[in-house]
């Protein structure tokens, strides 16, 4: 593994920072450091998207210096910027830094900038192995010499302390070989057949279908930098490679998809800058269509196993809902565009917000009447948004649940309600909330779910049963075969549910898998269950049954990047 050795170097602070970055442009300038959090001294470690390792302390930041594609930018600070206190602000002679402190162990790096070809996002963690450093300082109590600087072959960003914290004697650079771990990961989730996706009580919203090209990409740290890898650190996330070249763009201001990001800077008034889980979602439950947009917020963590697949993450998702008139069109389409994501926008959006304008597809729905969507056609015309849902999407590659247990509310329809006589005593409900409809363990008439085989359930004992059309459009109400389309028959079908039945003991289950990786790429299956809210509609709450639970088990595969190429491509 390459390192960029600076011997000889007296820094009067803490905070070393090298980053890999691709090209470069021009730049300006700011630090950032801070958040709400008022950091102790010692140093951090973690990664990069786009292929760098972080290491960084508490203190002041005095210059940034950026190295890319054998240019130079950057400099002293003025002022110098203190990075434990709530904000920093000022410039670097060029170069843009921005830290956030989330909690006194962790640090989000929101982006190295020196223009749009220089950025680069990633996360830190405190190193306990590592113990604060003794402050150099000169007799008359300034700051030692400013260090000298040597470019280094690969792109490099450095940050320099200023007057606090430890010695900061080597940064490692990134590992360069075929024995490197990766320093991210390409997952999409894979629209098909194998999915499950549930949401709420009555069943109605069950069995939903995802879009294509669902791409999030993480960032990995691993330690030791090369093979065996073992368990990897995952933060971001950040960029996707190649996108609009073949992989979608999903970096977008959050109040103006259309708009294409690196940083808030670059969306004025529509900012945030923020990641987007795959484009506009389409879904239909009890004859009502909503068209579901889902922004990654607070960033993503957890671990993998890049030797076996396993993976443990977190990531928080706001999930705004719309509704839309056409029952077999929740979400506006992009017509016409001959290539998906490759950035040229060569369809039309038909419906939404952005009805006539241009459009690149991002995603296909399996189901054919809901056709291709766009984060360049949103939804959003006046009066159809009903809700922005916090998502706690936290899974893994194992069995993730939820568990009903006596502290569980009680459910709040008639007879499971305490202040409603009767009163079933096992009446529980682990999403229960205030608002929305009235909640219910299940749908089935007796309140028995049936056990159908692979976690899923079905009234199948009491009903009740549903005429609709399957495998592929059941959203559609049928008495014939005449009343559906393409491959699917009419048929009753009794309906789904989840398996708790409200009793205390018995949990909501989603069944996930770890593919091991194969020339590095993995195959798996992310599974998560988690709490979905009412929205605004109690014609949407009504049909899908919220509040309530959600269960999702989604198959993904997952490339390795090392060195920015992605394991396959």
């Amino acid at each position: 593994m390459q390192k960029l050795y600076t011997k000889g170097l007296r820094l009067a602070g803490l905070m070393a920072m090298a980053l890999a970055v691709a090209h470069c442009g021009d730049s300006s300038v700011k630090v950032i450091g801070g958040g709400n959090i008022d950091p102790t001294p010692g140093t951090f470690s973690g990664t990069t998207g786009n292929g760098g390792i972080v290491t960084l302390g508490i203190g002041s930041v005095e210059s940034a210096i950026l190295v890319c594609a054998g240019q130079t930018f950057g400099g002293a600070c003025d002022p110098v910027l203190p990075v434990n206190e709530s904000t920093a602000i000022g410039t670097c002679s060029g170069v843009d830094v921005d830290l956030t402190f989330t909690t006194n162990d962790k640090v989000v790096i929101n982006n190295i900038s020196a223009g749009t070809n220089c950025d680069g996002s990633g996360m830190a963690n405190r190193d306990t192995t590592s113990s604060p450093g003794t402050p150099t300082v000169t007799p008359t109590g300034g700051m030692s010499p400013e260090p000298t600087f040597t470019p280094d072959p690969n792109d490099t960003v450095i940050v320099t302390p200023g007057t606090s914290g430890p010695t900061a004697v080597e940064t490692p650079m990134p590992c360069v070989g075929p024995d490197c771990c990766p320093e991210a990961a390409r997952v999409e989730g894979m629209a098909g057949d194998a999915q499950v996706l549930d949401s709420g009580w009555t069943g109605l919203g069950h069995n939903a279908t995802v879009v294509t090209d669902g791409v999030l990409t993480v960032a990995l740290n691993c330690t030791p930098a090369e093979r065996p890898c073992g368990v990897c650190n995952v933060s971001g996330p950040v960029a996707n490679v190649n996108a609009d070249q073949g992989t979608i763009n999903n970096q977008r201001c959050s109040k103006d998809t259309t708009i294409r990001c690196t940083a808030d800077g670059d969306c004025g008034g529509s900012g945030p800058c923020r990641f987007f889980f795959g484009s506009p979602l389409p879904l239909t439950a009890g004859g009502i269509s909503t068209c579901v947009v889902n922004e990654v917020t607070g960033g993503v963590s957890g671990t993998a196993n890049v030797e076996t697949g396993t993976f443990s993450t977190g990531v928080n998702l706001t999930s705004s809902v719309f509704t839309q008139v056409e029952l077999s069109r929740p979400c506006p389409t992009c017509e016409g565009d001959p290539t998906p994501n490759d950035g040229v926008a060569g369809g039309t959006c038909n419906g939404g917000l952005n009805d006539g304008a241009s459009c690149d597809i991002n995603g296909s729905s399996p189901v054919p009447a809901f056709g291709d969507t766009s984060l360049d056609c949103a939804p959003g015309v006046a009066g159809t948004g009903i809700a922005s849902l916090p998502i706690d999407l936290s899974g893994s590659s194992g069995t993730e649940s939820l568990e009903i247990t006596a502290n569980s509310p009680n459910c709040t329809a008639f007879g499971f309600n305490p202040d409603l006589p009767p009163f079933l005593a096992d009446g529980k409900c682990p999403c229960s909330a205030a608002g929305g409809e009235p909640t219910k363990p299940n749908p089935c008439i007796n309140g028995v779910c049936d056990d159908v085989g692979g976690g899923q359930g079905q009234c199948m004992t009491s009903g009740p049963f549903d005429q609709n059309c399957a495998p592929l459009e059941t959203f559609r109400g049928c008495l014939t075969n005449d009343d559906c389309t393409g491959i699917d028959t009419c048929g009753f079908r009794a309906r789904s549910c989840f398996l708790d039945n409200g009793f205390v003991g018995n949990n909501i289950q989603a069944q996930g898998n770890a593919g091991v990786p194969n020339n590095g790429v993995s195959n798996g299956i992310f599974a998560a269950t988690f709490c979905i809210d009412n929205t605004s509609s109690g014609a949407v709450n009504a049909a899908a049954g919220l509040p309530g639970p959600g269960r999702i088990e989604l198959p993904i595969e997952s490339r390795e990047i090392v060195n920015g190429v992605v394991a396959g491509f």
